[in-house]
């Protein structure tokens, strides 16, 4: 099967050499559906041809549209959290309900996401694990907790959609270490918060590499080194 993954177009390049969200799913995609033999290529939206492709995934509402615009056919997937945070009268609510309606099924992130954008185009789609790298069997460390994320919402970045409070409180609650790793972005959201610099046993970590994202997790959840 001939497979493009349509690049975001954000500029990142895949795979992304730190942080990148989409461009990282992207990037799975593309591996693991050239391991099950599969030929895929990662394009603009531009670039693609009608007929070119067997599949055509797309992860950008615009592109989408672009795309239907052009008679070009492609399966969705939603990425915009704004999409249901600014409600239905949205203009990015209705951009993103206008990429489902033009895919031949979309695919999201959450079961309740299925039914707010439109059940009879969208189908619920679990993000997995790479276990040829995170390991599945080992025991985690007794209570080290790790953060990663990127936080923020709407442009504010103070903003702490990813829940470090409630992490950091965690922590406390349970007398052990945290670390937070992320884009040097949630810098604003620990300056808004000064109170954070006073919690004992708080690490914080900025624009970590792939690999140092590994290490992190193998080190702080395993208890193990690369």
């Amino acid at each position: 099967m001939k497979i493009c993954q349509v690049d975001p177009g954000c500029g990142i390049p895949i795979p992304p050499p730190a942080w990148g969200a989409i461009e990282k799913i992207v990037w799975e995609f593309t591996q693991n559906q050239k391991e099950l033999g599969h030929e895929v290529d990662i394009k603009m939206s531009g670039q693609i041809q009608p007929g070119e492709y067997d599949v055509i995934h797309c992860h950008v509402a615009n592109l989408a549209i672009g795309l239907a615009e052009r008679g070009i056919p492609y399966i969705y997937q939603l990425h915009d959290h704004h999409a249901y945070h600014y409600g239905k009268d949205s203009y990015v609510y209705k951009t993103n309900l206008k990429a489902i309606n033009g895919s031949i099924t979309s695919l999201m992130p959450a079961k309740y996401l299925v039914d707010y954008m439109n059940p009879d185009k969208c189908q619920y789609f679990s993000h997995g694990v790479n276990t040829d790298i995170y390991k599945p069997g080992n025991k985690p460390r007794e209570k080290d907790l790790l953060m990663v994320a990127n936080n923020g919402l709407a442009g504010d970045s103070t903003f702490d959609r990813k829940g470090f409070g409630f992490g950091i409180g965690l922590a406390q609650l349970l007398d052990t270490t945290i670390t937070i790793a992320g884009p040097s972005n949630n810098q604003n959201w620990f300056s808004a918060n000064p109170w954070v610099f006073g919690v004992k046993n708080l690490e914080i970590k900025f624009d970590q590499t792939e690999e140092e994202l590994l290490e992190l997790y193998l080190t702080l959840m395993l208890g193990r080194l690369l």
